[in-house]
């Protein structure tokens, strides 16, 4: 009998500025909360039936007030947390300039110049994800629509 894994889908929305800055998150520094203290991008876990691409939106919406347009896919990665499966899928999304962005989860969250976003204590994936950024950007404007 094969024994199967509990898996769930977490995903994250990495806003990117018209002048090439991230806007990442300071995660709490909380016991029990995986990669307290590090720089990521806002995102979470899946509400049951959601796609990864619901989560993105709600959960860049809860941690910054933040109502995302289109979001393009930027990288997706499968690993083991505490005996589940877990799906993360982070997209990228241009900022409109107008709507304001909050903290609401975590320590801060701050605009950066990539360059310096890299230098930060970044949890694996963020540092994934951003080393991915810029052709994904080159690949955008290549097609006209940034």
């Amino acid at each position: 009998m094969t024994e199967t894994v509990p898996s769930r889908h977490a995903a994250a929305a990495l806003l990117v500025r018209q002048d090439g800055a991230v806007l990442l998150q300071l995660r709490d520094d909380k016991p029990g909360i995986a990669q307290p203290g590090r720089w990521a991008v806002p995102g979470g876990a899946g509400e049951a039936g959601e796609t990864p691409h619901e989560i993105a939106v709600r959960e860049l919406l809860e941690e910054t007030g933040y109502r995302a347009g289109e979001l393009f896919p930027l990288l997706s990665e499968r690993f083991e947390r505490d005996g589940v499966l877990v799906q993360h899928t982070i997209f990228w999304a241009e900022y409109d300039g107008v709507q304001p962005v909050w903290c609401f989860e975590g320590q801060e969250m701050r605009w950066l110049p990539l360059e310096a976003a890299l230098q930060l204590d970044l949890t694996p994936n963020c540092a994934a994800a951003l080393a991915l950024l810029p052709a994904a950007l080159g690949t955008r404007s290549k097609t006209g629509a940034r």
